[in-house]
């Protein structure tokens, strides 16, 4: 965490005021009292709330929750290692076979455990429930629910399309075979209803070890979470 975020989460530790620590951060305020005497008091007011919103903007989204005491606040997910990058071939590459199944894993993460991902098999996925699918889609890797939200059905036996209007590509979707129902891979949003599938976060890291020969791997270690709720 940063020394500013550091200073105003400590700060709420110990009941302070908010915009009092807001106002109080002595390296952000100095590098802005460069200014003529002529500005006077609404200058200084001015450079305050700039100094406010330099700080939110630098604050990570569960340390704005944390500071709203309106927000219900519930525990952060789990961050779950599902395999490097290159284990996930692109889909858009592939245009003899629709189908993501070939390409794609399923890991069984249950919402109640931290302990490790256990992979699926696609054939045979079993309970789906608590399943997360990667893939990679025109360079992107993806992390949805395997369930399919209006029928159950495991979508790594969907396929994927781009949504465009008037041969300009907005998004990317995804259409289950049981019904033909499609959903939006970005923002989960079903083409029909108001059934939304869930899109889980996905961050791409530098792997812990280096390559056999001690230079440095190109490669990413994928990781995913369910997606915070806020509220």
């Amino acid at each position: 965490m940063i020394p500013k975020a550091e200073t105003i989460m400590s700060g709420l530790r110990k009941n302070k005021n908010l915009e009092e620590m807001l106002y109080c951060c002595p390296d952000q305020l100095d590098a802005r009292q460069d200014v003529s005497a002529k500005a006077g008091k609404h200058h200084k007011t001015t450079s305050r709330m700039t100094v406010k919103h330099d700080i939110m903007d630098d604050l990570d989204d569960w340390e704005i929750i944390a500071m709203n005491p309106f927000v219900q606040r519930s525990p952060l997910a789990a961050w779950h290692p599902v395999g490097l990058a290159s284990a996930f071939p692109d889909l858009s590459l592939d245009n003899d076979c629709p189908r993501i199944a070939p390409s794609c894993k399923a890991f069984s993460i249950p919402s109640t455990s931290t302990g490790a991902p256990v992979e699926a098999d696609i054939d045979l996925p079993g309970n789906l429930k608590d399943q997360v699918l990667v893939f990679k889609y025109k360079g992107k890797i993806h992390a949805i629910d395997h369930q399919c939200p209006h029928s159950s059905f495991p979508l790594s036996q969907g396929s994927l399309f781009d949504i465009e209007d008037f041969g300009v590509v907005l998004s990317a979707g995804l259409t289950c075979p049981k019904h033909g129902w499609s959903f939006d891979i970005f923002s989960g949003q079903a083409d029909r209803g108001n059934y939304k599938l869930k899109v889980w976060e996905v961050q791409l890291r530098d792997p812990p070890v280096s390559t056999e020969d001690g230079s440095e791997s190109t490669d990413k270690e994928v990781w995913v979470r369910r997606k915070q709720r806020i509220g």
